[in-house]
């Protein structure tokens, strides 16, 4: 069903049992899965694909060009979203500022209200924003992570599968894999909970607590450490695999623990 005040190109692609809401604004270069479902006043942009069983709330804007100086709006650039999603009211997500690589999400994801995915992002499946959680442009997130609320990620920054970046932080540095920051730049010990939640089975966790205190108390280069574990030990989970893998592709600095939060506990989010 597309409401009578929608305005929806002819020449978007728009997929089976799909409600259109009142005012909404569908571009000429869009695609819109199958069973989805936009409240009123969303916008979708230009070069944008939605994928399945999506849900927008009203005021939600996909698509929209970069917050970035130099960009060329003739570019042909854009946003794909898999399926699954649901974007609640406000959220912003937008498009690329490269031919050819689309800011990216993958399924089963939620942004509550407010959130904001800048251009150029690549978001995994299964990854939540809370109200208002932010994150700049060039931002790299793996799956099953969780952006608390009012919280902002640096540009350029990659958060390992399974982080848990509590309420009201901020981090200018990568986060390894199944970790807990906050506050300023701040490492808070792994994610228990989330390992428990997702059935990680008691070696596997051991296996990455292991790991954390090792590399992180390391004398010397955490990477190195890391590539010599993965190539002598054979007997890795795959997640502890994930965690020292992460140490020997990192793009920025990775975040360390402090002396005070050099600990596995469940802190708070």
């Amino acid at each position: 069903m597309i409401h009578s005040t929608a305005i929806v190109s002819e020449k978007a692609l728009i997929g089976k049992n799909a409600h259109i809401g009142p005012y909404c604004v569908i571009d000429d270069d869009v695609r819109i899965g199958d069973n989805c479902h936009l409240e009123g006043n969303v916008a979708v942009h230009n070069g944008s694909v939605l994928g399945d069983n999506f849900h927008a709330e009203n005021f939600v804007s996909v698509g929209g060009s970069p917050q970035d100086l130099n960009f060329d709006r003739s570019l042909k650039t854009g946003v794909v979203v898999g399926n699954n999603c649901t974007f609640h009211e406000g959220v912003t997500v937008h498009r690329a500022t490269q031919v050819g690589a689309p800011t990216r999400m993958g399924d089963n994801c939620m942004l509550m209200a407010n959130s904001h995915v800048a251009h150029d992002c690549v978001v995994g499946s299964h990854v939540i924003f809370a109200n208002g959680a932010l994150i700049g442009g060039h931002v790299h997130i793996d799956d099953y992570v969780f952006i608390s609320g009012n919280s902002v990620v640096h540009q350029g920054c990659h958060l390992g599968e399974g982080v848990m970046l509590s309420g009201n932080s901020c981090t200018s540095m990568d986060i390894p894999p199944y970790c807990n920051a906050a506050s300023r730049n701040t490492l808070h010990g792994l994610n228990l909970i989330g390992m428990r939640r997702r059935k990680f089975d008691t070696g596997t966790i051991r296996q990455i607590k292991n790991y954390y205190f090792k590399v992180f108390g390391v004398v010397g280069s955490p990477a190195k450490y890391a590539q010599t574990e993965l190539d002598k030990n054979e007997e890795l989970s795959e997640p502890a695999r994930k965690f020292l893998q992460f140490f020997v592709e990192k793009r920025h600095g990775i975040l360390r623990p402090t002396h005070q939060s050099h600990r596995t506990d469940e802190s708070p989010a």
